[in-house]
């Protein structure tokens, strides 16, 4: 009305009373004046719209209307049908179906259509593109019996998914499907759907449904995640599609029981950065001398003819690396022969030429800082890299010359060799070595086995016995510094590692980080004999000592652990500061890829710890060589002091500890016993074994062909003597053609030994 008085004032103005007369053509005609003084023409175009959208919205009501008529119509024609359904199979539940197949068909075919819709069970087969195929039970005459029976038994020999529902037998019983009440066929599946038929038998709920005629989608829950959803048509056929989706938990709330080798010292601290020493060097590289040194090899190079391109400097903190890029056809061999003469220019205490740079096509010339600075233990350990090092073994060594930290895993080295001059920082790499590892790992991971024969490198990680080391139960103190136990201890080792690797065979593994990372998961069986496995570092210091007092007896375990050792967890670090042939042998580098070396004196030292010189043009104090993978990297090695040292042995011991230390399995050579001497048993001696003791000692002569002269015994009695000797101490062991050693050299010793022996 709104809308039409509006439109009339507009269209007729002040003659709106052709129309009518009334207080609404009024108001019309003057908001229409109004409108039109603000708007002008565009009033004409907003009633158009306005018409417009009304006649939309009186077109939508329309439909409505006439939706809701037809549906109420369809509904009533549905409610009839429904009804007039009812009552004819009322009429039919009441008739018999054989008088209904008679009367009412006048052939085979249409007496079987009969029988069919005269049924009142029906059965569906397990397929959806063919129509249900119909299982009559008749009872009535044997006739009907036989032809029922024959159809059951071609339908179950062309369906062999078929399941019978009247059979009771158990063998059948396992083979049906229960579902909400029903049971089902074998179903076939097609895709995602499945489609299936159901009996008469059903639950009140569905009997209730079907007799209503209503249709309607049905969603059950089948286990975690499954989910089915049944849709019922008015025909009976039942549509099911299931989906099943693998749910996953949440890790928050998956419980996570693994093993923890940590609970016993579970409040154990790493040693805190604090209690290093931050030392800061007041050291500023002068330009004015790195620019005075490439201009001083430049003119060296073009007085011997040698043109280059151009020079670039790293400045390290020891060395100044300066690469240099030879013009086209300049022979490298020509630059690194002017080693000596570059030096000499330069006024250096030495330089080192690599030629070329390994993968950059330049020649390097090391020349040492005017001004050194000190890289400290505190900067090192203090660095990201390091404190984020994912390493089984880090090791933190130093700055590298382009003072880049320079970290380690010795668990892939798998062992090291540290060699250098006295004096030239080797004692202090060690040092730094094993707070590195102090300061990354737990007690329970990592044990130390040391062996000191000076007995004051070493003795200050004492404190740190039943924390960090390992030592066989029979001895006393866990740092070594006798020669003896020291190889025992090493056969231990020996011992320790096939006991190792007879678990890692049991588990099935190779490496002790998979044994270890099984028996975390509880897949290990402590009661069979596992155990969680802390990885094993043997620190040797002065091995060149150890050689020359007991020889193979030393190498020989230790070239057993360097071979085999290393995926069991057992890890060696030998240092000597004598780099001769016969220390450093053949067997000791095939083993021992990874060296250090520090500053030595002469070319040949050099080459016998790295296979190359090098060494012998260090500057000392901590500058060192390291060789790895083949790859031969300059390093300042950090330093740390002997107080740091023991404020970190004092912080570890002020903690709660384990009851002992690391218990290594015992050895006694063969045929020890108890006796200090090494206790032969009395009846395993010759009559003749004191006599010939003292004549041994006396003349100083280990040898078995001196015994069968003086005797006259023969080969074998003579040797079995020399046997009893070495098992009794006297003797050392047979070294090739040579007289063996002689252990004894006063006379009132040996008699101890014979009473210790009881002869």
């Amino acid at each position: 009305m709104l809308l039409g008085s509006l439109t009339l004032g507009y269209a007729f103005k002040n003659n709106w009373g052709v129309f009518g007369s009334g207080l609404g053509g009024v108001c019309g005609w003057q908001v229409a004046v109004i409108i039109e003084q603000y708007i002008n023409y565009g009033e004409a175009l907003l009633l158009f719209m306005a018409w417009v959208l009304f006649a939309v919205y009186l077109n939508r009501r329309t439909i409505v209307v006439v939706n809701s008529v037809g549906d109420k119509v369809a509904q009533t024609a549905a409610d009839v049908f429904a009804l007039h359904r009812d009552e004819n199979e009322d009429v039919a539940d009441n008739e018999n179906p054989e008088d209904v197949y008679r009367e009412n068909t006048d052939n085979e075919s249409q007496q079987k259509v009969a029988r069919e819709r005269a049924t009142v069970g029906t059965r569906y087969s397990a397929y959806a593109n063919t129509e249900p195929e119909i299982v009559v039970p008749f009872d009535s005459s044997d006739e009907e019996d036989d032809w029922r029976r024959s159809l059951e038994e071609e339908n179950l020999e062309s369906d062999k998914n078929y399941v019978d529902l009247d059979d009771d037998s158990e063998s059948n019983q396992n083979q049906q499907k229960t579902y909400t009440g029903q049971r089902y066929r074998k179903a076939d599946s097609f895709g995602d759907f499945q489609v299936v038929g159901f009996e008469e038998q059903q639950d009140e709920q569905h009997q209730s449904e079907n007799k209503q005629g209503e249709t309607g989608v049905v969603a059950e829950t089948i286990g975690a995640g499954g989910v089915v959803e049944s849709v019922v048509g008015e025909d009976g056929m039942t549509v099911i599609k299931s989906e099943h989706v693998d749910v996953e938990a949440d890790e928050d709330d998956i419980e996570v029981n693994l093993y923890d080798p940590t609970k016993e010292l579970s409040k154990y601290q790493r040693p805190p950065l604090q209690i290093l020493e931050n030392r800061h060097d007041d050291v500023e590289y002068s330009t004015e001398e790195i620019n005075e040194n490439k201009e001083q090899i430049k003119n060296t190079l073009d007085n011997f003819g040698i043109k280059i391109n151009r020079i670039k400097a790293t400045v390290g903190p020891t060395v100044t690396l300066y690469e240099i890029e030879p013009a086209q056809g300049v022979k490298i061999a020509r630059i690194k022969s002017l080693e000596d003469n570059i030096a000499l220019d330069l006024k250096a205490l030495s330089i080192r030429i690599i030629a070329p740079i390994p993968g950059k096509g330049t020649v390097g010339i090391e020349i040492p800082n005017k001004m050194r600075q000190t890289v400290s233990m505190y900067s090192v350990v203090k660095s990201l890299k390091f404190q984020e090092c994912k390493y089984e073994l880090p090791i933190v060594l130093g700055k590298t010359i382009q003072n880049e930290t320079f970290i380690i895993d010795l668990a892939k080295m798998p062992h090291l060799l540290v060699a250098g001059a006295t004096g030239q920082g080797k004692s202090v790499g060690l040092n730094v070595i094993i707070a590195s590892l102090l300061y990354k790992k737990h007690p329970a991971e990592l044990k130390f086995v040391m062996v000191d024969p000076k007995k004051v490198e070493l003795s200050m990680y004492s404190k740190l016995e039943k924390y960090f080391l390992a030592k066989m139960e029979s001895e006393d103190e866990a740092i070594l510094t006798d020669t003896q136990k020291v190889v025992y201890t090493l056969n231990s080792l020996c011992v320790e590692m096939e006991a190792r690797y007879e678990l890692l065979r049991k588990a099935e593994v190779k490496k002790i980080t998979e044994y270890n990372d099984k028996f975390l998961h509880r897949r290990l069986n402590p009661k069979k004999g596992h155990r969680f496995l802390p990885y094993v570092v043997v620190v040797i210091d002065e091995f060149a000592d150890m050689i020359m007092t007991a020889g193979k007896e030393v190498e020989t375990p230790i070239t057993r652990l360097a071979q085999l050792a290393r995926a069991v967890g057992i890890h060696l670090i030998i240092a000597t500061q004598r780099p001769d042939v016969k220390v450093i042998t053949g067997l000791i580098k095939a083993n021992f890829p990874a060296r250090i070396a520090f500053r030595v004196s002469s070319m040949v030292d050099s080459r016998t710890i790295l296979d190359q010189p090098g060494a012998n043009q260090l500057v000392g104090q901590g500058d060192m060589l390291m060789l790895m993978n083949g790859d031969l990297t300059r390093l300042q090695c950090a330093f740390i002091d002997t107080p740091e040292i023991d404020r970190i042995t004092a912080f570890i011991s002020k903690q709660k500890s384990y009851t002992s230390a690391y218990a290594l399995p015992d050895y006694a050579p063969e045929g020890s016993g108890t006796g200090g001497s090494g206790g032969i048993e009395i009846e395993k001696f010759d009559p003749e074994f004191k006599e010939v003791a003292r004549f041994v000692v006396g003349n100083q002569i280990g040898s078995t062909s001196a015994i069968q002269r003086n005797f006259s015994y023969g080969y074998n009695k003579a040797g079995r003597l020399m046997d009893q000797l070495e098992k009794a101490g006297i003797v050392g062991r047979q070294e090739g053609s040579k007289p063996r050693e002689i252990l004894v050299y006063d006379m009132s010793v040996l008699e101890d030994i014979f009473a210790n022996l009881g002869l």
